[in-house]
């Protein structure tokens, strides 16, 4: 758009026509009165296109905000706009507790744990004796393996009452690896209280009685949680193959302490089982301790077929159900052997030790951390 000439043909001090337009510095000059005026200010400028200007704004707002949105959706997955929600809260002054609270739980679901620190440290500083924030500070810092400032979070959980699960199972964790293991095995076994059957914390469990060379400890444990029966569970079969290999392995080199006496637990205050061989190396087998039958029953499947054989041509019978007793070479329960042992056999029943052989050891009924134990030495 061209621009529209509005310079004057008078002067407008004096009234003079004598107007010098020409002048190369942009001026005009009044040759009667000297009068100066500037070409510019008699120039008329064309109206701002608000039309473009604004449609200009609008897309770059636009472009902006898909632009955040879209960042948003990266770093927050299902959770942008909640999060988008909450900071635009935060920038405002606005946010509160529970938004703090909000925050936490939707980093610690996408496992940005250094992101969970920062929000429920926000609740503490304005709740300091805020049991959830507590709780989840401990874990998150366990998850980021800062050990110590976990343990410092979950002491103050625990002071204040806290029992939940997961604080429990992550407490044992950050015991073990602050090597204070015998503490650990408290958390570990507290947690299995309040959820027996979770598979996670059990392993861990067992893992660190072997590692603690509890041989016996972990496998009665395992033979508690299974029934007896660890090869009716993919998983639990496989663990205790390998942990029966791992032992025969180490236990040549084991504490002379933790040969004299072994525990066995049980969640429920009945159904201990004890570990039982009935030869070196060989695979490892779990009997209930039944105190109320006088002989010791093992099923068929668990003695070796060469003693029912003996028998068999021992007393001339002609069908291996004939045979209802067995004398086994040697047994070992837990770290012990023994002769020369009697047992009465039956048809895929649970094995058991009567009182038999219960006798020959000392047993004695303990409780730990609200777990019971039979204890049992020799």
């Amino acid at each position: 758009m061209k621009k529209k000439s509005l310079l004057p043909n008078n002067c407008p001090q004096c009234g003079s026509s004598k107007l010098d337009r020409e002048n190369a510095f942009g001026k005009i000059e009044c040759q009667n009165c000297f009068w100066l005026g500037d070409v510019s200010d008699y120039v008329e400028h064309p109206p701002a296109d608000w039309r473009r200007w604004s449609k200009k704004v609008y897309l770059a707002t636009l472009l902006g905000f898909v632009t955040f949105m879209g960042i948003q959706l990266a770093l927050w997955q299902r959770f942008s706009v909640d999060v988008t929600w909450i900071f635009l809260k935060r920038v405002t002054w606005q946010a509160d507790v529970n938004d703090w609270l909000d925050m936490g739980a939707i980093c610690n679901s996408l496992g940005k744990f250094s992101c969970s620190v920062n929000a429920f440290s926000q609740v503490l500083y304005r709740q300091p004796r805020n049991r959830t924030a507590l709780a989840n500070l401990a874990i998150a810092h366990s998850q980021l393996s800062d050990w110590k400032q976990a343990q410092k979070y979950f002491e103050a959980y625990f002071s204040l009452g806290g029992e939940a699960f997961d604080t429990m199972f992550w407490y044992a964790r950050t015991l073990v690896h602050l090597n204070d293991r015998q503490r650990g095995l408290e958390w570990y076994y507290k947690a299995l209280i309040l959820k027996p059957d979770l598979l996670e914390v059990s392993s861990e469990l067992v893992d660190q009685l072997m590692a603690m060379e509890f041989f016996e400890e972990a496998l009665a444990f395992v033979g508690h949680i299974s029934a007896g029966k660890p090869e009716r569970d993919v998983f639990w079969g496989q663990k205790v193959v390998s942990l029966n290999s791992f032992m025969q392995e180490h236990e040549a080199g084991r504490a002379e302490g933790s040969l004299a006496e072994f525990r066995v637990p049980s969640l429920t205050g009945s159904d201990y089982y004890l570990p039982v061989w009935t030869e070196e190396r060989g695979n490892v087998q779990f009997a209930l301790v039944d105190g109320e039958v006088d002989e010791s029953i093992f099923p068929r499947y668990a003695v070796d077929i060469r003693l029912i054989e003996k028998v068999m041509e021992t007393e001339k019978l002609k069908t291996d159900d004939e045979v209802k007793e067995v004398e086994i070479p040697r047994l070992r329960i837990g770290p012990w052997w023994f002769s020369n042992v009697k047992v009465t056999l039956c048809e895929n029943c649970q094995l058991r030790l009567g009182r038999d052989l219960l006798d020959e050891l000392n047993m004695e009924e303990e409780t730990r951390f609200d777990i019971d134990f039979l204890a049992f030495s020799r």
